[in-house]
């Protein structure tokens, strides 16, 4: 009962938070004028187009996380680790990062490695994702920085509060207490047989967590780390010369929308739903789109790119389930 409580609120409350900020952000639109803003033509092949951005970013994914698994001494197909990565985005739409565990259990199990190896190969793909996007955070800042800054002008309210959290002084001394309770009784907890046992562990995440240090053409993943953003940054760009109101805002301003895009998918709701509209829409009307125009956009394009998420996701299921069922058959059975 309990986990079924826990494993409900996990599904719940990210749809509350997500669902609360839509209703926010559109309880005064006007959906007749948004119904003849997409009535007014949609060019679908830049959608179309961007699908095909999104499917290229997540096979581009794969072959970047078979570098790491070829560093542990293993060759899963780039098919299986496509199918795993498609499957992580669409159960994510459902329990927010937990695909991330299911990729890493599926292949785990798929090729007997430790659940936690996997695990580390994924942490370090995600910390050269982070500072990745983080690069690309800081350039789009230094050449639109009046519109980063335009933005906390009109939204004061999320500027305090990000000052009240990261300068809380509960934040900042429950930190230092930790840090100098850890130092002090150091000898104690590293004694501990748990401690011993997460060290254990530890040094199976380190594993996965070092194929980047020990594996061969490191380069070549760094390109594709950028590689896979770039992908990301298009499949998010081309929806812009979809509608006629949004084909003039340049390449400088779709980048500041997709950097501002990026940000809000960090919340953990499903698919950034709530918090990706937030910004879209508010970084739209920096750019002199109108309110209307940029709900419609903002809904729109979210919507088509998370249903063609959950159909890859789909996809990948059904070829999993169907390519192990195929193998038992192909494969004759040892006595």
């Amino acid at each position: 009962m309990k986990r079924i409580l826990q494993n409900s609120l996990k599904l719940i409350l990210p749809l509350l938070i997500g669902g609360g900020i839509i209703w926010y952000l559109y309880k005064g639109q006007n959906f007749e004028e948004m119904k003849q803003v997409l009535d007014s033509g949609i060019e679908w092949k830049w959608i179309f187009l961007s699908l095909l951005f999104a499917i290229l970013s997540h096979v581009v994914r794969a072959i970047r996380w078979r570098m790491q698994f070829k560093a542990l001494g293993y060759e899963p197909t780039v098919n299986e680790l496509s199918n795993a990565v498609f499957g992580n985005y669409g159960i994510n739409l459902i329990f927010p990062r937990l695909g991330e565990v299911w990729r890493c259990n599926f292949m785990a199990k798929r090729y007997k490695i430790p659940f936690t190896t996997v695990l580390g190969t994924m942490v370090s793909e995600r910390l050269l994702d982070v500072m990745c996007i983080g690069l690309i955070t800081l350039v789009t800042f230094g050449i639109e920085h009046k519109v980063f800054l335009a933005f906390f002008r009109d939204h004061p309210t999320l500027a305090d509060s990000l000052d009240r959290i990261l300068l809380s002084p509960w934040v900042i001394g429950g930190a230092a207490l930790t840090l100098f309770l850890t130092f002090y009784f150091r000898k104690k907890i590293f004694g501990l047989s748990i401690f011993k046992k997460f060290a254990g562990l530890g040094q199976k995440l380190w594993e996965g967590v070092k194929t980047i240090q020990v594996m061969k053409h490191k380069w070549t993943f760094i390109f594709l780390t950028f590689g896979i953003w770039m992908l990301y940054f298009l499949n998010f760009y081309v929806c812009l010369y979809a509608f006629e109101f949004s084909k003039e805002v340049g390449l400088i301003g779709g980048l500041t929308m997709f950097v501002m895009g990026s940000l809000g998918i960090i919340v953990p709701v499903q698919g950034g739903t709530g918090p990706w509209h937030f910004m879209i829409i508010s970084t739209m009307l920096l750019y002199g789109i109108g309110q209307t125009e940029a709900s419609t956009f903002a809904l729109f394009v979210h919507a088509i790119q998370q249903g063609f998420i959950i159909l890859l996701g789909l996809y990948a299921m059904m070829a999993i389930l169907l390519g192990d069922r195929l193998r038992k058959i192909v494969q004759p059975t040892v006595k």
